[in-house]
C-alpha cells in the first residue's frame, strides 16, 4: 500500500511517502529543503481475528526443551570454557531474563558484560576475562569449573582445619594452616593410597533416578506432549507462550 500526499504549509512542501508493514507504518518526510526523514509510527489496532486455536501443553513442552537445553549448554561451557560459545548463551539468557522482568538484574549485568568483550576490551583482554572466570582442577580438557566455586571449596576447607585448632587460634597459626593447606591434603592423599585405606561412603550422593525417570518417560508417552491437539491446557499455565522470548513486551523495542 502507498500513498502521496502534498501539503502547503508556510510556504513550505511536505511529501509524504508510506509503506505500510504490519503494525507499524514507515514514512518518509522529504522537507523543502531536499532533505528527508522516516519515521516509524504504530498504527492504532484494529478490531483482531479470532486467534487461532493453541496447544498450551506443546507450548509448556516446548518452552522446557528450550530452558533445559539452555542450562545444559551452560554447564557444558563451565566444563570446557569457549568464549564465543559463551557470548551466544549469554546473548540469549539476557533475553529470557529480560522477558522475565523488565528491571531483572542478570538482564543488566549480562548486558554490561557484554559491552565490555565485544566493545570496550581488547580481543586479548576479553579472552584473559573469560578464561580468569574458571579454574581448571584436573588438568583434563573438560574438567574447568567456576572460579567463585574453587574459592567456596576453598574456605570450606579451611573452616574445616580451623575448627580442629580448637583454642590454638592465633593469628599466626591460622596463616600458616591456610598456607600448607595443599601440601597437608597432597600429603594425607598419599598416606591414604600406601596405607590402603578405603574411605567408606556413609550415604549415596547421588539417588537412583531410574525409577522416576520410568514414571515420567511413561506419562509423556500417553500425554504426547510434542504432537498438536487444538485446546489443551495445564491448569497452572493456562496461558503460556511458546518460548520465553514470546513474553518480551515488543511494542515497546519500535519507535
Amino acid at each position: 500500500m502507498e500513498k502521496r500526499k502534498d501539503v502547503n504549509k508556510s510556504r513550505s512542501k511536505y511529501i509524504f511517502f508510506a509503506l505500510v508493514d504490519g503494525q507499524f507504518m514507515n514514512l518518509k518526510v522529504r522537507l523543502a529543503n531536499g532533505k528527508e526523514v522516516q519515521l516509524s509510527p504504530r498504527l492504532p489496532e484494529k478490531n483482531k481475528e479470532t486467534p487461532p486455536e493453541t496447544d498450551k501443553v506443546m507450548n509448556y513442552g516446548q518452552m522446557v526443551m528450550e530452558l533445559g537445553l539452555l542450562f545444559k549448554e551452560l554447564l557444558d561451557v563451565c566444563k570446557s570454557p569457549d568464549q564465543k560459545k559463551l557470548l551466544r548463551l549469554l546473548k540469549h539468557g539476557m533475553t529470557v531474563f529480560q522477558a522475565k522482568s523488565n528491571n531483572s538484574k542478570y538482564a543488566f549485568e549480562i548486558y554490561r558484560f557484554l559491552n565490555q568483550q565485544i566493545g570496550t576490551l581488547s580481543e586479548k583482554e576479553a579472552a584473559e576475562v573469560v578464561q580468569g572466570m574458571f579454574v581448571n582442577t584436573t588438568g583434563k580438557p573438560d574438567g574447568h569449573i567456576p572460579a567463585d566455586l574453587q574459592m567456596e571449596y576453598v574456605v570450606k576447607t579451611i573452616k574445616k582445619h580451623i575448627k580442629h585448632m580448637y583454642s590454638n587460634k592465633s593469628e599466626q597459626n591460622v596463616a600458616n594452616h591456610t598456607k600448607a593447606l595443599s601440601d597437608v591434603r597432597d600429603i594425607a592423599e598419599h598416606f591414604d593410597s600406601i596405607t590402603c585405606v578405603i574411605v567408606r561412603s556413609k550415604k549415596h550422593k547421588h539417588k537412583d533416578a531410574s525409577g522416576d525417570e520410568l514414571m515420567m518417560i511413561g506419562d509423556l508417552r500417553k500425554l504426547r506432549p510434542f504432537k498438536f491437539e487444538a485446546g489443551r491446557y495445564h491448569s497452572a499455565f493456562p496461558y503460556i507462550n511458546k518460548s520465553a522470548v514470546d513474553n518480551l513486551p515488543r511494542s515497546e523495542y519500535h519507535s
